[in-house]
């Protein structure tokens, strides 16, 4: 047996201090090198640091949360036979490169500890998700399930780019089908694609996406409405995502969407629609109007004449992953943080042209050139309606509400831009599933 003293690595130039955040193994684990054995925060940074040699943990010699000087003792370990990488001759430079291949996260954070027991004795259960708390933090912000996203990480931990895929829509969290799982339904006018959360035994809700997005926008929405016991069905709509089908024109976007029903043996559902989707639920609702038992619109389209014409314009003119970066923002007050795989997957999308012809149809220069009123006027007699905005919009503004028929339901939500199921998605839930209103 070869017992020596695992001290305080420096992992920055600067470093002249680290907290001990937690350990990835307990007294009595052998680990390899490389394996991550310790989280470290300085003032930069929280950081895994890996073993730079095989050994076995024996003791540890601090507490969690204690600051220790570099050099200090942390923990007695064994590195039996093999070559003494504790020494003193260990260079500063070895530690920092070895330390760079650790996820690390702004200080601050409340930093993952091990799937193990932890030697303060304080017991975390076996299977919990392994994710850096940056990971957690972005996910608690868009109203993420952390477990329902995969982790490419090490050992499949859960890191900052993957819970940027999944709120882009474009990763494969538990809650929203892969791209292998999408259906498809044939249609006279071509093929329509479409997430469905299966037959519940509640009632079915329709979830119509806003203009330059897709199925994938309604991941949180979805997951909620889907353990409520709805059956939840969100379709991408002509000219978007997967559909075959184009639009030129928004009332191509509701076009097809009775048959779609038909072919889905849905007889009747409950509407949630963002934007341009509103457009499509109100020409839905208008030409099958028992067919649609309740109305929630979010930030919808066509109640006034003010509109962001730069951003429609611009999502349908984006051609590389900057401009995509840039308009996105626009959208939510959380900002939209996308990994630059995930931007460039969309902005190779938009660069189809597919939203030109429907740009141009919904936003020219005196504003919006769709009108959603005369249509819910004629609907709030006899269908219960509801509108939601967010009071920091940007695309649209909330003060179009003042033009809504008395009828109508107004929900105003702060902190909230064009996308309030993005930036209070638990608010925008419960207003959903509130008692004595659909869904």
């Amino acid at each position: 047996m070869s017992e020596r003293i695992l001290k305080m690595p420096r992992l920055g130039e600067t470093m002249e201090e680290g907290k001990i955040v937690g350990w990835l193994i307990k007294p009595g684990d052998s680990f390899s090198r490389g394996d991550p054995i310790i989280e470290i925060e300085t003032d930069k940074t929280i950081a895994e640091f890996p073993a730079l040699g095989d050994g076995r943990l024996k003791e540890v010699l601090v507490e969690i949360g204690d600051m220790i000087e570099v050099g200090k003792a942390l923990a007695r370990i064994d590195i039996g036979s093999g070559p003494d990488w504790t020494s003193e001759d260990g260079s500063d430079a070895e530690l920092e490169t070895e330390a760079a291949t650790a996820s690390e996260v702004p200080a601050g954070s409340t930093a993952n500890t091990a799937k193990e027991p932890r030697v303060d004795g304080i017991s975390r259960p076996a299977d919990r998700v392994r994710a850096t708390p940056l990971a957690r933090r972005i996910a608690r912000r868009h109203g993420l399930d952390i477990g329902s996203i995969s982790g490419t990480g090490r050992r499949g931990r859960i890191e900052k780019d993957d819970v940027l895929v999944a709120v882009a829509g474009k990763s494969v969290p538990s809650a929203m089908p892969v791209a292998a799982d999408v259906s498809y339904a044939s249609l006279r006018r071509g093929r329509m694609a479409y997430l469905d959360s299966g037959k519940a035994a509640g009632d079915a809700v329709l979830l119509l996406h806003g203009f330059s997005g897709d199925r994938t926008t309604w991941a949180v929405v979805l997951a909620g409405l889907k353990r409520a016991g709805k059956r939840v069905i969100a379709p991408d709509l002509p000219g978007h995502g997967l559909t075959a089908i184009e639009a030129t024109s928004p009332s191509d976007l509701s076009a097809d969407l009775v048959e779609f029903l038909d072919a889905l043996d849905v007889a009747e559902v409950d509407i949630v629609a963002h934007s341009l989707g509103a457009v499509a639920a109100l020409g839905l609702a208008g030409s099958e109007p028992r067919r649609v038992r309740s109305l929630s619109l979010i930030a919808p389209a066509g109640i006034g004449s003010e509109i962001d014409t730069g951003f429609v314009h611009g999502m349908a003119g984006a051609r590389a992953s900057g401009e995509v970066a840039h308009l996105l923002r626009r959208l939510s007050v959380n900002g939209i943080e996308l990994s630059e795989a995930a931007l460039e997957a969309i902005a190779a999308d938009l660069a189809r042209g597919r939203l030109t012809a429907l740009a141009d149809s919904v936003a020219g220069p005196s504003g919006q050139r769709v009108d959603s009123l005369m249509a819910l006027q004629k609907l709030v007699a006899s269908t219960p309606v509801r509108v939601l905005f967010g009071l920091e919009d940007r695309i649209i503004p909330w003060r179009h509400v003042l033009a809504l028929p008395p009828r109508v339901a107004i929900h105003l939500l702060s902190r909230s831009g064009h996308m309030p199921q993005w930036d209070q998605p638990k608010d925008v839930l419960e207003i959903l599933l509130s008692k004595g209103e659909v869904p």
